[in-house]
């Protein structure tokens, strides 16, 4: 593959990998609770809680839910059960652990792999900006 050029980091290309790392080490820093919003083909949202990633949201990789259901571990009328038994909450796990539909250490793990899937489709994909709600910052 000699003379290749591989251009897979979007129309920002490494610049933009960088912004967003410096984005996600700015939230580190600050405690940062919100979201990352990365604009592209798929993009996607990053959850922070203490500036820590806590959840990853993408088009492009299947969320946890949608695992479940697509593994036959949970139907879909078993689904609606549970969300309308969780007053509507669109992520029901202590249901999905109080029925026995699925163990709470392997719900843990069907929630990381989503999570580090979303973030894989994020990175691969093409995308343009990383941006989180600005706060306002003392004068130098």
């Amino acid at each position: 593959m000699a003379g290749m050029r591989w251009d897979g980091w979007g129309p920002l290309g490494q610049a933009g990998c960088d912004l967003l790392a410096q984005t996600l080490i700015a939230c580190g820093h600050e405690e940062f609770t919100g979201r990352v919003r990365v604009a592209g083909s798929p993009g996607g949202t990053l959850h922070l809680r203490s500036g820590l990633v806590v959840a990853v949201e993408s088009p492009g990789a299947p969320g946890p839910e949608t695992l479940l259901l697509r593994s036959g571990r949970v139907s879909d009328e078993q689904w609606t059960a549970l969300v309308r038994e969780a007053d509507g909450s669109p992520w029901p796990a202590a249901g999905l652990v109080a029925h026995g539909y699925v163990g709470a250490a392997q719900l843990r793990v069907i929630c990381l792999l989503a999570m580090r899937d979303a973030a894989f489709g994020i990175i691969a994909g093409r995308w343009r900006t990383a941006s989180a709600p600005t706060r306002p910052r003392p004068p130098p």
